[in-house]
């Protein structure tokens, strides 16, 4: 695993490795009261989705605002006091330009009370053109990220601080990570080292499918950012020509249980599942007390978290038979 380490280090796209450039003063303030408008797709859009998603109290999701498919957002109307982040590397894809086009011809775009923001690299492409002509707000993305990796850039930094939340213990948790790695020890080396062992093993062994199954309303959303991390990373040729590549496949529990877990049990072996599931469950919660006639009596005293774990584990002992 060390080659392979190495090599990604020294990989052009490699920056993300190094988490402790935050420049949060170099990031421009945004009101935790108003509604955030993030206009972007694909890696501009997944990581930062995936932070407000698992990090963001329910009043801030009600502000947290995404304009990806080109397709017109049912009862969406633009506020004078919203806060545009328009956000994409290459500055060139077609589904934020649809978008772009139609928040300028909005005839509150002119009354906004804050400047647009622009998250891409400085490399005279279309969309740092137009922000410079227009002198909106020009945050550079460093040209070393690339955009599936984006999470330490201004495109997971700028929602964090929206949310208030601390960015230099974001990327402190980040640099811990790679600093186990460099040393070849640690908890986070030994998670790593043996999901790599074990997706090595397995696709020579014809596992060819992997599903990420987070148990938890806060990751629920983490699987599109991770299909796109593996799909992109790991769908290439080899040196003969030959395509290679993990289907990743996006789940969540307990609701797939009740949707994929068929294909997986009784359908071809070619399915792997990594099982997710938040370790600070809440204390005392709600009992499931149940009415007379129930089906399931000895759910009176068991919490919802309690259930979950017991689906967890079962949904894999189920797996493994």
């Amino acid at each position: 695993m060390n080659e392979l380490w190495q090599s990604l280090k020294t990989n052009p796209n490699s920056g993300w490795l190094l988490p402790y450039g935050t420049q949060e003063s170099a990031l421009p303030k945004l009101e935790a009261s108003r509604r955030i408008i993030w206009v972007g797709i694909g890696g501009s859009l997944l990581p930062a989705d995936s932070l407000v998603r698992m990090l963001a109290s329910s009043d801030q999701l009600s502000r947290w605002i995404m304009l990806a498919s080109p397709e017109d957002l049912e009862n969406f109307q633009l506020h004078e006091d919203d806060q545009i982040v328009f956000a994409r590397k290459s500055g060139n894809t077609l589904e934020l330009w649809s978008w772009l086009g139609k928040l300028l011809h909005t005839p509150t775009f002119e009354k906004l009370t804050q400047i647009p923001i622009v998250i891409t690299e400085t490399n005279q492409n279309p969309l740092h053109e137009l922000a410079k002509t227009k002198k909106w707000t020009l945050i550079e993305m460093p040209v070393n990220i690339g955009g599936r990796y984006s999470v330490f850039s201004p495109i997971g930094y700028l929602p964090l601080t929206w949310l208030g939340k601390n960015l230099k213990a974001f990327a402190q948790g980040g640099q811990a990570v790679v600093d186990e790695l460099d040393a070849g020890k640690g908890p986070w080396f030994n998670l790593v080292y043996s999901l790599h062992r074990l997706w090595l093993q397995q696709y020579i062994e014809g596992i060819s499918d992997w599903v990420l199954m987070p148990y938890s309303r806060q990751l629920k959303f983490l699987g599109g950012w991770w299909t796109q991390l593996v799909s992109e990373s790991l769908g290439k040729k080899s040196p003969d020509g030959t395509p290679r590549g993990i289907t990743a496949i996006r789940a969540v529990g307990p609701q797939d249980q009740h949707a994929q877990l068929q294909r997986w049990l009784d359908g071809p072996k070619n399915v792997g599942v990594i099982f997710l599931s938040l370790s600070d469950k809440k204390k005392n919660g709600l009992l499931c007390l149940q009415p007379e006639n129930s089906p399931y009596p000895f759910l009176s005293t068991h919490t919802g978290d309690d259930i979950l774990r017991a689906q967890i584990e079962g949904t894999q002992s189920s797996l493994q038979e």
